[in-house]
C-alpha cells in the first residue's frame, strides 16, 4: 500500500491557517498586553490623585475659622494685627524668626534650595493689568482660595491647547506630626515644570496658636516643611458651597472670572450650575465681589473666608443694644449705614470688635495721652477695650438691613458716664422702622465664616495612554 504525502495544497492551507491563527494570538496578545498596561496606568493615575486628595481632605476638614492667620508682632497688645504692625521676618539661616527689621513677606520665601521655589514668591503674582500679586499683600487674616486666570500646556498634541485652572488654597488647619495634632498654615500650589506640566507643592508653616511659629527645639519636626505631592498635575481647582443663612438653600461657587465667555473652563462650570463667587450680583457677598481686600475692582481673583469693616454700636428704644454696619469709621452718629447682612454668619459666630471711637467726639480726652492705636486722631481714655463679642441674633428690618444682637453685655449707663459723656437723643427712620438713638460709638469688626464643604478636582496626564485623568472629591469642613 502506497503512502501519500501532503499534497502543495494541502501544505500551503495548513500554513495560511497556522499564520493566521498565530497572527490571532498575537494580536490577541499584543491587545491584552495593551489593556492590561492601560489599566495598570488608569490605575496607577487614579491612586496617585486619591492619594493626593486623601492628603488635601484632612487639611481642608480640619480648617480653622480664624482672622488670625499670619505671624506678626503685636506692637500693641491687642491681640489681633493691625494695620502697620510689622510681620515676623526672617532672620540669619539657624536664627530663627525674628520680630520686625525685615520685608512683610519674608516669610513666605521658601528657606529651602530644594524647593522648586526657592528665590521666587511664595503666593501667585500680577499676571494681568490691575493685578497686585498675592505675595505683595502683607497679611492674610484668613483662610482664602486664589484663583489666577486659567493657563495653556503647549507641549503634546493631547495637551495642547487646552485651558487648566491652577487655584491655591491657604488655610489654617490642624496637622498630624509624630501621632501629635499641631495648629500650622497650609498652603497649596502647582509648580510649573519645563514641559509646561506641574508639580502639586504643599508647604506648612506651624504655629503656636498666638501668631507665632514653632521653634525647631520645641516639637523635633515641627518646622516649616515642603513637600512635593505628585507631578504631572495639568489642573487643580478649588470651589466650595455656601449657604447665606439656615432659610436660604445653598449653592456651589467657583474662584474665578465672573464671565464665562468663550472660555470651556468657566462655560462648563456655569453649565454644571456653579456660579462665580466674585460676580457682582449672583456672588456671596458684596464685599467679595468688590474684592477690597485684593486691590478693589481690578484685583485678583479671590475669596476670603472673613468679612471685616466699620460699625455703629447703638442703645436704641425697642431694639436695645444693637449693631449696624456703616461705611467708614468716622461716620456720625445716625449716618453712613450700609445694608451688609452678614451672609454666611451664624447665631454663636464670633466677632472680633476693635478700635472703638465716639461717633460725635464728645468722650473724655486727656491731651497728650493716645489710645494705642496709631490710626486713631482722637486721644481718648479708651473705655470700650478690643474685645472678641458672639453673636446672638441677626435680626433683619422691613429696609433691608440688619441689626447685630450681641449676647455679652454692653453697659451704656457706666459707658455714658465715663465716655461718651452727653449723647443727645436721635431719632432715625430707616426703611419705616422708627427708633430713638440714645447712645452710640463706632467700632471696626471682624467675623470670620467657613463653607459647609469644599470641592477639589485635581487632573493629571497620563503619558501612556495619551490622556487626562481628573478626579472630584467633596471635602465636609468640620468646624463649620
Amino acid at each position: 500500500m502506497r503512502r501519500r504525502g501532503f499534497t502543495l495544497i494541502e501544505l500551503l492551507v495548513a500554513v495560511a491557517l497556522g499564520t493566521i491563527l498565530i497572527g490571532v494570538i498575537t494580536f490577541v496578545w499584543v491587545q491584552s498586553t495593551r489593556i492590561f498596561s492601560s489599566t495598570v496606568n488608569n490605575l496607577e493615575g487614579y491612586q496617585r490623585l486619591r492619594s493626593v486628595l486623601d492628603l488635601i481632605e484632612r487639611d481642608l476638614a480640619n480648617t480653622t475659622r480664624t482672622i488670625h492667620m499670619e505671624f506678626y508682632s503685636d506692637t500693641n497688645g491687642n491681640g489681633h494685627w493691625d494695620t502697620g504692625e510689622p510681620l515676623l521676618a526672617s532672620g540669619p539661616p539657624g536664627a530663627g524668626p525674628v520680630a520686625a527689621g525685615g520685608p512683610a513677606n519674608s516669610f513666605r520665601r521658601p528657606a529651602d534650595p530644594l524647593d522648586p521655589l526657592f528665590g521666587q514668591t511664595e503666593f501667585c503674582e500680577a499676571d494681568r493689568p490691575g493685578n497686585l500679586g498675592f505675595s505683595n499683600l502683607p497679611y492674610f487674616p484668613a483662610p482664602v482660595v486664589f484663583s489666577p486666570p486659567p493657563y495653556e500646556i503647549q507641549s503634546e498634541a493631547y495637551l495642547e491647547g487646552r485651558r487648566y485652572w491652577r487655584d491655591e488654597i491657604y488655610v489654617g488647619s490642624s496637622i498630624s506630626v509624630r501621632g501629635s495634632s499641631l495648629p500650622g498654615l497650609v498652603h497649596y500650589r502647582l509648580v510649573q515644570e519645563a514641559d509646561g506640566r506641574s508639580t502639586l507643592r504643599r508647604r506648612v508653616w506651624f504655629t503656636d496658636g498666638q501668631g507665632g511659629i514653632v521653634q525647631p527645639t520645641a516639637v523635633p519636626g515641627a518646622t516649616d516643611q515642603v513637600s512635593l505631592l505628585a507631578t504631572g498635575i495639568c489642573d487643580l481647582k478649588f470651589g466650595f458651597f455656601f449657604q447665606p443663612n439656615t432659610a436660604v438653600p445653598g449653592s456651589w461657587y467657583h474662584v474665578g472670572d465672573v464671565n464665562p465667555g468663550s472660555d470651556p473652563l468657566l462655560r462648563s462650570d456655569e453649565e454644571r450650575g456653579i456660579r462665580s463667587a466674585v460676580h457682582p450680583t449672583g456672588g456671596i457677598s458684596q464685599m467679595h465681589a468688590n474684592r477690597a481686600q485684593f486691590g478693589g475692582v481690578n484685583g485678583p481673583n479671590a475669596v476670603m473666608f472673613m468679612y471685616e469693616g466699620a460699625a455703629r454700636i447703638e442703645n436704641a428704644n425697642g431694639i436695645g443694644v444693637a449693631m449696624r454696619t456703616i461705611n467708614d469709621i468716622a461716620a456720625g452718629p445716625g449716618t453712613g449705614y450700609t445694608t451688609f447682612d452678614f451672609p454666611g454668619v451664624r447665631p454663636g459666630d464670633k466677632i472680633h470688635i476693635f478700635d472703638a471711637r465716639d461717633d460725635d467726639n464728645s468722650s473724655v480726652t486727656l491731651p497728650g495721652v493716645a489710645d494705642g492705636r496709631p490710626a486713631n486722631p482722637t486721644a481718648l481714655i479708651q473705655r470700650f477695650p478690643d474685645r472678641v463679642f458672639t453673636i446672638d441674633a441677626i435680626l433683619p428690618s422691613g429696609g433691608g438691613f440688619v441689626f447685630l444682637k450681641l449676647r455679652e453685655q454692653i453697659n451704656f449707663f457706666q459707658l455714658n458716664r465715663r465716655w461718651l459723656l452727653s449723647e443727645p437723643p436721635i431719632t432715625t427712620a430707616e426703611g419705616g422702622l422708627m427708633r430713638t438713638i440714645t447712645g452710640s460709638f463706632n467700632v471696626r469688626y471682624r467675623v470670620a465664616f467657613l463653607p459647609p464643604a469644599f470641592l477639589v478636582r485635581v487632573s493629571i496626564d497620563d503619558k501612556f495612554n495619551r490622556k487626562v485623568h481628573q478626579i472630584e472629591r467633596v471635602v465636609r469642613v468640620l468646624q463649620h
